[in-house]
């Protein structure tokens, strides 16, 4: 048994359809998992200045549907009462080292 000439056309076009559609599946799959919805982060001035200048860009990039709410401070931030979803801190000088 062997296609003939119109089978095989159909079956070219099938092939294309199915890559189609595992193409729009994959896209839908993406968009399903993205991240999407304000995140506000507290950090010092200097990480604000000089750490989340390196990062961000690329956060922004990734996650284009987060922007970022950002609150710079050097000094002690309320997480509930502001809503503070990621806090970076520096925790030095805070505990007693052992030993």
């Amino acid at each position: 048994m062997s296609l003939t000439e119109a089978d095989a056309a159909a079956f070219r076009h099938a092939k294309i359809a199915q890559v189609c559609m595992e193409a729009a599946e994959a896209a839908v799959r993406r968009d399903e998992i993205a991240l999407e919805g304000t995140v506000t982060l507290s950090c010092s001035v200097g990480v604000a200045q000089f750490a989340l200048s390196r990062v961000l860009p690329r956060f922004l990039a990734e996650n284009p549907r987060v922007p970022p709410r950002l609150q710079a401070s050097d000094g002690l931030a309320d997480m509930i009462g502001d809503g503070i979803e990621l806090a970076i801190g520096d925790m030095s000088g805070c505990c007693p080292t052992p030993g």
